[in-house]
Formats: structure tokens, C-alpha cells, sequence
């Protein structure tokens, strides 16, 4: 258990030093202040661990953080190392790790929170994602976190369909189409001519 807890230590110090401070300055201290070559490293063996982490596809920093969050809930190093996977693996757009941020974020008491689980999902969505953009299209339809609102369902629902999305939604296409104004039709129309376009006034949170 001393070895598992300093090696979380180790990887959250490494991480520290990756992205706030260089590496090879706190490798240099170590050295200077005659720490064991075995801790030195352990502390190398650290570096390339993170560095194998918190790049790529992300798999790996998510899989990480819900291992150190599963075995070791709460204590410190092994919270804010899993914390600081977590958000790796969101930025690096591990389909898992967004959903489970967006989760997280609409699950918060917190608007600041939803905001960003918003936020997310649109960018998920703007990226391509059909499920994200369908996510998004249902909860505007029945005022889920998002606002209610006929016309930033309709926009969402089209830009599913511009992603594959098939007869699935055409029923209730149908039925929108006829709540929403033509003014506001051909607005949505306009905004979804391009990819990073925002949604109509009012879909925000």
C-alpha cells in the first residue's frame, strides 16, 4: 500500500511538473538533494506514464482515473490524480469520459456546472456526434436542463439529420415543423449552412 499510494504520488507530482513546472528542473533537484537513484526512478517511470496518459485518444487517462477513483475514493493523492485524468481524458475527447462529464455537469446543483455539460455536448455535436446533437434536440422538446423551446429542438433535430439521423425523427419533424414559425424555420435554416454555426437565440443556459 506505501508503494501503490507513492507511485499515485509520484504520477500526481509528475503531472504537476509536466504542465506547471519543466520536468528535467525537478529531476535535477532530486538528483542534487541525493534522493535514492531507485525514487529518482521512480519518479522518471512516472513521467512516462503520464506523458503516455495524457496524450492519444484518452482511453487510458479515463480507464486510469476510474480505477484510482473506484480503489481509493476520497484520499488524497488518488482523488486529485483521478481528477486530473478525468479532465485529460475530457480534452481529449474520449467519447465515455464527455458523457460522463456531461453527466456530471447536469446532474450539478451548480448552473455554472450545467453550463459547461452544455457546452460539452455542443461541442460534441458541432464534431459530428449524432447522439450528442439528438441529446441535445430532446431536451430543448421537453425542457430537460436546457430550456424549453420548439425552434432550438428544430435546429438540433436538423443538425441530426445533416448526421445520418433517419426516419426516427421524422415523425416528430413533422410535428415541429408546424409549431415553429416560418420566420424561425428559415433562421434555422440559414444558421445550419455552417458547421460551427450557434443555435438560435434563447438555447443557451
Amino acid at each position: 500500500m506505501a508503494l501503490e499510494r507513492m507511485t499515485a504520488f509520484l504520477r500526481l507530482a509528475a503531472i504537476r511538473a509536466e504542465y506547471g513546472v519543466v520536468v528535467r528542473d525537478n529531476r535535477a533537484i532530486l538528483v542534487a538533494q541525493n534522493y535514492p537513484s531507485d525514487f529518482v526512478a521512480m519518479f522518471d517511470g512516472a513521467v512516462v506514464w503520464i506523458k503516455a496518459a495524457t496524450t492519444g485518444d484518452g482511453v487510458q487517462a479515463f480507464e486510469s482515473a476510474k480505477d484510482y477513483e473506484r480503489r481509493n475514493g476520497g484520499e488524497y493523492p488518488y482523488q486529485d490524480l483521478a481528477n486530473l485524468l478525468f479532465k485529460f481524458s475530457v480534452e481529449l475527447r474520449h467519447p465515455p469520459a464527455q458523457w460522463e462529464f456531461i453527466a456530471r455537469s447536469f446532474g450539478s446543483p451548480s448552473t455554472k456546472d450545467r453550463r459547461r455539460g452544455h457546452r460539452q455536448l455542443m461541442v460534441m455535436a458541432r464534431s459530428g456526434n449524432l447522439e450528442a446533437a439528438l441529446d441535445l434536440a430532446r431536451r430543448h422538446e421537453t425542457g430537460d436542463v436546457l430550456p424549453k423551446s420548439d425552434a432550438c429542438a428544430m435546429f438540433w433535430y436538423m443538425r441530426a439529420a445533416t448526421l445520418g439521423a433517419g426516419k426516427e425523427i421524422d415523425a416528430v419533424m413533422k410535428s415541429m415543423a408546424q409549431r415553429v414559425s416560418s420566420k424561425d424555420r428559415e433562421e434555422i435554416r440559414k444558421r445550419l449552412q455552417w458547421v460551427e454555426s450557434d443555435p438560435p437565440d434563447g438555447c443557451r443556459l
